[in-house]
């Protein structure tokens, strides 16, 4: 689904203050287990491979360490620090930053056995149909909610099958945008189903319906052309004691076209006067020129402005060691069962570190299993997060700086070709 509205369009209060550091108060999961906690009824997502989703040969889910660092892209570490957030442009002490989506803009993850219904999908006409649309049937519940903030995301998954379902921008009350000619003309009644701006059931590349549990990797969803539940952080994951996959990071400056021919993706013009992607993405999300929708945080398609953004499908990680995460841990005050959380999050970033996924009108920022599912909620309080407050979305201010970050060679899902 192309990003019609996009992740972070709403500004945020770059004036806030650094968090208030003292973690949460409730007691971390028990590492190795992934059953329920606090009366949270959602079964594991995939209880095998340590809570991890996808095969192992997934490119996320392959080490920085093993793929290498390239020094071929390595100045894109600039662009990233000094525009992948909006507020970086204005203010250095921004350069780096980058929330963590507990809430809005985050990934709200409900179990298969959780639906009570069958429901009509119908797209609305600002929308970019799926597979799941002119009213075919996707699991619902009247109580499931989606993330706030303008992506309105929400995803059902079936850890039984490894199936999953993905919902964007879900207008649970204002349905008009699906009154068009079109749907009326293949039998929507106004108001009935439920009206997105897309949906899908993941399929895999030839076709099959997908399953998270094994595929190496699933195209189509988010800006970068792949599904959006790769690379999200979940819960179970952070519960059983680490985050073994790379992360999926939205940036304000991601590179945009028009797209770059084949002879010009070794040329100097290659994100000069033309855009390219690495693997594994698989596209330019805005091919035709600048982002989109953002108002009067638009970025000009001018030469100047590419040269400052960032190919889709790029990965960074942290030169750490365990000593450094631990110094920059001690400097945020982290204690208690916050403190654990982060560094699950911080040896992440070392180990396999993020990939530039989507594109956001202000902030950068991580995708996490949403708090908008009450159950997905007290889990992540248990583990210290302060959800809805400043200090679960600047978890990893400050682990990022221009010391420390590093562009790792880009590596393909298996069977795409290379795009370096």
């Amino acid at each position: 689904m192309a990003a019609a509205l996009v992740a972070g369009c709403t500004s945020e209060d770059s004036e806030k203050a650094s968090p208030t550091t003292e973690g949460g108060s409730g007691a971390s999961a028990k590492k190795g287990v992934a059953t329920a906690v606090s009366g949270d009824t959602r079964p594991p997502l995939n209880p095998a491979d340590n809570g991890r989703l996808f095969a192992a040969d997934a490119p996320w889910n392959r080490t920085a360490a093993e793929l290498g660092r390239s020094e071929k892209y390595q100045d894109y570490v600039e662009n990233f620090l000094h525009m992948g957030n909006r507020g970086a442009l204005d203010d250095p002490a921004w350069r780096g930053r980058f929330s963590t989506y507990f809430s809005e803009y985050s990934v709200p993850i409900y179990p298969l056995s959780d639906a009570t219904q069958e429901i009509p999908v119908w797209t609305a006409g600002f929308g970019y149909p799926g597979n799941l649309t002119d009213g075919a049937l996707a699991p619902w519940n009247p109580a499931w909610e989606p993330a706030g903030g303008n992506d309105q995301m929400l995803m059902v998954a079936d850890p039984e099958t490894g199936r999953w379902w993905s919902l964007w921008l879900v207008q649970k009350v204002n349905w008009t945008g699906c009154l068009t000619i079109e749907n009326l003309a293949k039998g929507y009644t106004p108001g009935s189903g439920i009206c997105v701006g897309g949906g899908n059931l993941a399929t895999a590349i030839d076709g099959s319906v997908a399953d998270y549990r094994s595929s190496s990797g699933v195209l189509g969803g988010r800006g970068m052309g792949l599904e959006k539940l790769e690379m999200v952080v979940t819960v179970d994951e952070v519960e059983l004691g680490s985050i073994r996959h790379a992360l999926a990071m939205n940036v304000y400056n991601p590179m945009f076209g028009p797209e770059c021919s084949a002879e010009e993706r070794d040329s100097p013009a290659a994100g000069s006067t033309c855009g390219f992607f690495v693997s594994p993405a698989e596209r330019v999300e805005f091919a035709s020129g600048g982002t989109e929708n953002c108002g009067p945080n638009t970025i000009e398609p001018t030469v100047e402005n590419r040269e400052r953004t960032i190919p889709h499908g790029m990965r960074f990680a942290v030169d750490m060691s365990d000593a450094d995460i631990e110094s920059w841990l001690d400097s945020r005050g982290y204690t208690g069962a916050f403190r654990r959380t982060a560094k699950i999050f911080a040896t992440a970033m070392r180990d396999y570190g993020f990939v530039i996924a989507e594109t956001t009108c202000w902030d950068a920022g991580i995708e996490v299993d949403g708090s908008e599912n009450p159950q997905t909620r007290q889990r992540w309080e248990d583990l210290g997060v302060p959800v809805g407050e400043d200090a679960a979305q600047q978890l990893l201010w400050g682990l990022v700086t221009e010391d420390n970050l590093y562009v790792v060679k880009p590596t393909p899902i298996p069977g795409r070709d290379l795009r370096d």
